[in-house]
């Protein structure tokens, strides 16, 4: 899911946090964070639930191919 993994990279940056502290928000572990802006792993759906709920989106626009703007 590389769209996602830009997505999550700028809105996390954009709201001036380091993985680690996104970490501490969403209640995972950083390497967690770590491996979905690498595109190593793909969120489980309770997880995106979390980002989106967290940067106030829709789901669907996080998983666009559109840059996000958050």
């Amino acid at each position: 899911m590389k769209i996602m993994r830009k997505n999550l990279i700028q809105a996390r940056k954009n709201r001036g946090l380091t993985q680690k502290q996104l970490a501490s928000i969403l209640e995972v572990e950083p390497t967690c964070i770590c491996n979905w802006e690498l595109g190593y792993r793909t969120p489980v759906r309770k997880c995106r639930q979390k980002l989106t709920k967290f940067f106030n989106v829709p789901e669907h626009i996080l998983l666009a191919e559109n840059k996000l703007h958050v």
